[in-house]
């Protein structure tokens, strides 16, 4: 997701009435349409990520927890119910609710760490290191599933810190282009480690 600060928040309940409706696409990305997804997610990422910023003050974490919900509208969108509010009220929920839940981890985090004696060892430091040493083959392996290009664009983005113009320069591609390679990957990512570690 490009982190950046939206230029305004636009209205997305007020389509022309040449555009499916919120709630259309939702039923729609239920059904397993991507498409339907792409464009939920170009009609609001700007939109989810300036809620995400009214509530936390940090840019990077805003955009994480935008990301976190444009993937939860793709994972949840079945459970969506239009008689209980509109489809944008839904997703305003879910991104206020996620923001909230990050403000009090850090804030929990900080805490404990504040009044937080030295960690203790741990009680089998060998064991342990076998544990971490499988969680992160089972990442890195989640990683090579992506395509070259999925990957080069989540490598950019993520652990080269460039945002998704940068990464279109970078590249010689679309900007759309890039989002599009990224949303992607995100969402094959996700499915795969929710598999592995729900096992």
């Amino acid at each position: 997701m490009q982190r950046r600060r939206p230029s305004s928040l636009v209205d997305v309940s007020s389509t022309p009435a040449t555009q499916p409706t919120l709630e259309s696409l939702l039923a729609r990305i239920a059904a397993g349409e991507r498409a339907a997804f792409d464009e939920v997610y170009n009609r609001i990422v700007d939109v989810v990520y300036g809620l995400a910023r009214r509530v936390v003050v940090d840019t990077d974490i805003a955009a994480d927890v935008a990301q976190d919900v444009l993937v939860a509208v793709w994972n949840k969108a079945a459970r969506f119910d239009a008689t209980r509010g509109s489809a944008m009220a839904w997703i305003a929920t879910m991104t206020r609710s996620r923001a909230i839940d990050v403000v009090r981890s850090l804030e929990a985090s900080r805490r404990r760490e504040a009044n937080q004696d030295p960690a203790p060892e741990p009680n089998d430091p060998v064991a342990e290191s076998v544990v971490i040493r499988a969680e992160h083959s089972q990442v890195h392996n989640a990683v090579l599933d992506l395509t070259d290009l999925q990957r080069e664009s989540i490598e950019l983005a993520f652990y080269e810190g460039l945002t998704h113009t940068q990464i279109s320069d970078r590249l010689d591609i679309p900007l759309g282009t890039v989002k599009t390679r990224i949303r992607d990957g995100l969402l094959c990512l996700s499915a795969q480690l929710e598999e592995l570690f729900n096992e």
